[in-house]
């Protein structure tokens, strides 16, 4: 991981503290959901295509190494696709 020094607005210093202090989450991990989100947005469709493609086959096969609990999968794949978006940074 990266570290990186921004400048916000008073208001938008506030705005985040307060959501970080409701939803639990520290200031960084907001801003880097921001950022994920601002970026997914930017993708192209084939880019988009080949995202999910990927995920599609991760998903494939973690599932058939797990059996049926999907829910187990799809969390471990949220897990490792955010690190692996931490590491394009």
């Amino acid at each position: 991981m990266q570290r990186t020094q921004i400048y916000l607005e008073e208001q938008q210093h506030r705005a985040l503290a307060r959501l970080a202090r409701q939803s639990g989450e520290t200031a960084s991990a907001l801003i880097r959901f921001a950022i994920d989100e601002y970026l997914a947005n930017r993708l192209s469709a084939a880019e988009k295509l080949d995202r999910l493609r990927a995920l599609g086959a991760r998903f494939s096969a973690q599932t058939g190494a797990l059996g049926s609990d999907s829910a187990v999968v799809v969390e471990d794949l949220r897990r490792s696709d955010a690190l692996r978006l931490d590491s394009l940074k």
